[in-house]
This record gives structure tokens, sequence and C-alpha cells, in this order.
């Protein structure tokens, strides 16, 4: 039977979701202990997408075909008392159609990049898992600019120099921010993303929100791709920890 499972972990330690030859995945990790519970040597998982080193997820998904009599449901108890210790945290599993698929069937996915906009640094316990901005950050600019990422658009200047795929044509559903206090969440959801798009999205933003670049940038670049040249962007790429996969949508599944 095929079974999807939903899982979040906190990837400060770990290398990604991808599987790598040297280990320490999402996928190697989850993969190994599917195989030893499940006496299945063979199983592969197949998730929605990858996340890069030291990038969190609170629902990533993925799915994998197995024939066993441990009921699907089970599972997040059994996994969870050898993953936990790694950061990972198995929030459900059931089983699926053989049609689903956890990275065609998905519609949309959504990321959060989270920042702590202070002079002084956030709580201790919050260090991994955000980026402290201590310059200046007008979140007034930064609302004005982000909308601009919304629509169908080719966003090769914010992709990494690694990327493989056929196309850089993507659409965004959702570009969006919502402050709380020091805290600031920028929120993006779309059909899928390239390799570091987020992040060099936010990069983008954090020069608009100190002022050194207009908002009207967001809206130029992304209806003309060539106004900036990849090899001399003018903002930084911030780290992974800020980043978030909050949400994988799927058009006939909940």
């Amino acid at each position: 039977m095929r079974i999807r499972i939903d899982l979040a972990y906190d990837g400060t330690d770990l290398r990604g979701w991808q599987s790598q030859p040297e280990g320490g995945t999402v996928q190697d990790l989850l993969e190994r202990h599917l195989r030893e519970v499940l006496s299945a040597p063979g199983l592969r998982l197949f998730g929605q997408g990858r996340t890069d080193a030291g990038v969190h997820a609170l629902r990533q998904v993925a799915h994998f075909d197995a024939d066993t009599l441990i009921p699907p449901e089970r599972l997040p108890r059994i996994l969870n008392n050898r993953l936990t210790q790694h950061g990972v945290v198995v929030l459900e599993a059931r089983k699926v159609p053989d049609t689903f698929h956890a990275r065609f069937s998905a519609s949309s996915r959504t990321y959060c990049y989270v920042l702590h906009c202070s002079e002084a640094p956030p709580p201790v316990y919050s260090l991994r898992y955000c980026y402290h901005v201590c310059h200046r950050f007008d979140a007034g600019l930064v609302e004005e600019a982000i909308g601009g990422f919304v629509g169908r658009h080719d966003f090769a200047v914010f992709c990494s120099s690694d990327w493989k795929g056929d196309t850089t044509v993507r659409t965004v559903m959702e570009a969006s921010l919502v402050m709380d206090g020091p805290w600031v969440h920028l929120i993006f959801r779309a059909n899928a993303f390239l390799h570091n798009m987020v992040r060099h999205m936010v990069g983008l933003l954090l020069e608009v929100g100190k002022g050194r670049l207009a908002p009207a940038i967001v809206r130029r670049i992304a209806e003309s791709p060539s106004a900036v040249d990849s090899s001399a962007r003018p903002w930084n790429l911030p780290p992974a920890r800020g980043l978030f996969l909050a949400e994988v949508k799927y058009p006939e599944w909940p």
C-alpha cells in the first residue's frame, strides 16, 4: 500500500531533506528507520521537494510503498521513539490511493521566513529559528514591495547558479508580511519554488527595508528578469536558519 507521511523537523544540524552520499539528511534518517521498522530493505521515500541544510519544516510531506501489517496510524509513535533525538517528528501517517504522489500531486507550497527586527538580539531559544535584523527595517516599504512577486514570472535571478531544472518560471499565489512586535514573518505560497528562491526574495526585501532599493524594484524584476544580473545581485543571501517550509497543499487530499 501507499502511505503518506507528514513530518516536521529542526534543520539546524541536518544536511537538508534530500539523500546525500555522506548521510545526515532527513530522507536518509527516515528511510533507514522505516526500512528497519517495516523490514523493507528496498523502501524508498519520495518527498514533495527538497529543503536545504539548515532549513526547517513545520510540515513536510513524503510517501512510500510498502507491504506491511503495521497500521499506518501506529507509525508516528514507533518512529518518533527513534527520530526525535535527531530533531525530526512524524506528525501523522495514513494510507492514500496509489495515484497520490507527494511531489507531483501537490498544488502549492508555502514557506515562511522569520525575522527578528530589533537592536536587541532575540531570546536565546529563538536564535536557531530566525534572522536577527539589527539595522533599519521599514515594514511599510517591504509591505509595499512584497506584492510585486505575485503572479506568473520568470524567477531566474532569484535562483541559485546550480539550478538544473527545465524552467525558472513559477506562479506565486501569495506574498505577504505579518508583524508581531519585533517579529516579522514573510510568507510566500507558490506552485513550486526554485533552489534558494525564497531566501533571495527575502534578501531583496531586506534591501528595500533598509531604504537602499525602492519598493518598485520587485515588480520591475518580476516583469523583466534581465533588469538585474544574477552574477551581481544588489542583495545578499540571508541565512537558512530563518526559513520554514510551512505547508503543502493537495487538491484532492486533505
